[in-house]
């Protein structure tokens, strides 16, 4: 079974709402649909928060690793923080790729049902 793929959607401010609302229309004009700003800016924190990996490689030979201080749901406390742990690099260059996969990461963290763990972001190296 074949799925159709959506129209792709462009998106226009609603006149008098000060950009809060917004109307995504198909081209061909036949879908028509107002939405407010924040609930996109939402689903599209949430749908990269999605994305955050593990791991993010940043050359052949090293990588970011991500871990998350486990406790109890609901317990995080006001403390709580991501930890860049950058070792003995004083600087770290990242790719357009390991960019955005750090960005989801972060995003992750910031998201409202995260409780605010402790997380951890690590360079280490690439085991072969």
């Amino acid at each position: 079974m074949e799925i159709d793929q959506p129209a792709p959607i462009e998106f226009g401010e609603v006149q008098g709402t000060f950009g809060d609302v917004l109307e995504a229309v198909t081209p061909d004009r036949r879908s028509v649909l107002r939405v407010r700003r924040s609930d996109i800016r939402t689903a599209g924190e949430k749908l990269l928060a999605q994305q955050a990996a593990t791991e993010i490689v940043v050359d052949e030979s090293s990588k970011l690793a991500i871990y998350e201080k486990r406790s109890q749901r609901g317990l995080g406390h006001s403390g709580a923080a991501v930890l860049i742990d950058l070792g003995d690099a004083n600087h770290l260059a990242l790719t357009s790729q390991s960019a955005y996969q750090l960005a989801c990461v972060l995003l992750a963290y910031a998201t409202i049902d995260n409780q605010r763990c402790d997380w951890l972001v690590r360079v280490e190296s690439i085991e072969r």
